[in-house]
């Protein structure tokens, strides 16, 4: 009962968060000190795993506009995906790099992909393909990245893995 009572309470935050994303608090942001940030704060989860995250930042990344905590949130909810998608001792590649005037935000594992009949539905509410998970990680994600001005992609080989892909537009100079 009382497990019944938290999935619930989990579940009500889930959807409050995802009809109430507040509006974007924007500022002129590290996209690499925010993904280093992300990637501290997973690391004992992937360390659980004995996963390997390989972290590749741009060194010469430019700064975007954007709300610091959604986009924290937005890679935090990737990465966490592919912890959770990776086999025990697997490799997971959280990478930055400047594409087509847009910072490009990438995060990859060797998991086991996404069924073709499932990649139509991934970024739906309450779809999911993992046992007791809500479906709300990967539509939050689309929401804020929308909210900022960009757009996520997917590529998935089944046995092989999933890479998410976020673009984000450079900030302009002032």
């Amino acid at each position: 009962m009382q497990k019944n009572l938290a999935e619930i309470d989990s579940f009500l935050c889930e959807v409050l968060r995802l009809a109430d994303l507040p509006k974007p608090q924007t500022a002129s942001v590290d996209v690499n000190s925010l993904v280093t940030e992300v990637e501290l704060f997973a690391r004992l989860e992937s360390s659980k795993k004995e996963l390997v995250i390989d972290v590749r930042l741009d060194k010469n990344l430019p700064q975007t506009q954007a709300d610091p905590n959604q986009i924290k949130q937005a890679v935090l909810n990737l990465l966490l995906n592919a912890i959770q998608a990776s086999p025990p001792k697997g490799r997971i590649t959280l990478a930055t790099r400047t594409e087509d005037n847009h910072i490009l935000i990438t995060v990859r594992d060797n998991g086991e992909g996404i069924a073709p009949a499932r990649r139509d539905r991934i970024f739906e509410p309450f779809f999911s393909t993992k046992e007791g998970a809500l479906g709300f990680g990967l539509p939050l994600v689309l929401e804020i990245v929308k909210m900022h001005g960009g757009e996520i992609s997917f590529k998935a080989e089944v046995g092989k893995g999933s890479e998410f892909l976020v673009l984000l537009p450079i900030a302009e100079a002032e």
